[in-house]
């Protein structure tokens, strides 16, 4: 905890001035810092699911457990860990038009980064382990529509005042959707991760705004147990 601590501290303003200035950030650096914090975020959110793991077992120090659970601190980690992944995913996979994969292509008068030209679509494509991205990806893709089904299921006791998340929760689940279309170009499970959460991101919209309940067409947990296998 003393090395997650240091990092949000540290690397943590590092990262998001990166991603605030993403335009401007040379594209080997692009590369290289969006694989090392995407690996970042993923170490944490298995982290929390650990120690949340680890309390729900009450295998730990019992006070400390206890300080844990009255702060939500586990699922706020992930939160944090999982909105910092969408940021990642909305510059490095940038909407060109469509979620199709097919349909990726770079804005006009963009120039082209110099990587291979089957990576100029963008830097996340230059990940040398891919399998690790595409679980930063989904799992945060999966927290954000959880979050999202959530603040949907709580909208009796506050009727407007979690709309504005539930929105922003479905956007960056969509920002994490896009780079698995995109990271698809490369890879089955990628482009497989994707199908899933478009087709539980438009299940749930379309639900929203018909004012039904919500019933996502996969588990949350079925989503994140599939990429982790």
């Amino acid at each position: 905890m003393l090395i997650y601590k240091y990092w949000n501290v540290t690397y943590g303003p590092f990262h998001r001035s990166l991603i605030r200035d993403y335009d401007a950030v040379p594209p080997r650096v692009q590369s290289w810092f969006v694989c090392i914090f995407s690996h970042w975020h993923l170490a944490v959110l298995l982290l929390a699911e650990s120690i949340s793991f680890i309390d729900k077992k009450q295998l730990g120090i019992e006070d400390v457990r206890r300080k844990r659970l009255n702060a939500n601190f586990c699922r706020q980690m992930a939160k944090s860990s999982a909105i910092e992944i969408s940021d990642i995913a909305a510059v490095s996979a940038p909407k060109h038009g469509s979620n199709n994969a097919s349909q990726w292509s770079l804005p006009p008068g963009a120039q082209e980064p110099p990587f291979h030209s089957v990576t100029h679509e963008g830097a996340i494509l230059t990940e040398p382990w891919t399998i690790l991205i595409i679980r930063a990806f989904t799992k945060a893709a999966a927290i954000h529509l959880e979050r999202a089904e959530e603040l949907w299921h709580s909208r009796s006791s506050d009727p407007s005042g979690g709309r504005g998340e539930m929105q922003g929760s479905l956007d960056r689940c969509e920002y994490c959707t896009r780079a698995l279309w995109l990271l698809g170009k490369k890879s089955d499970m990628a482009r497989k991760a994707a199908e899933i959460l478009s087709r539980a991101h438009s299940e749930m919209t379309g639900q929203i705004a018909m004012g039904s309940v919500v019933v996502p067409v996969e588990s949350w947990e079925g989503i994140l147990n599939w990429i982790s296998t």
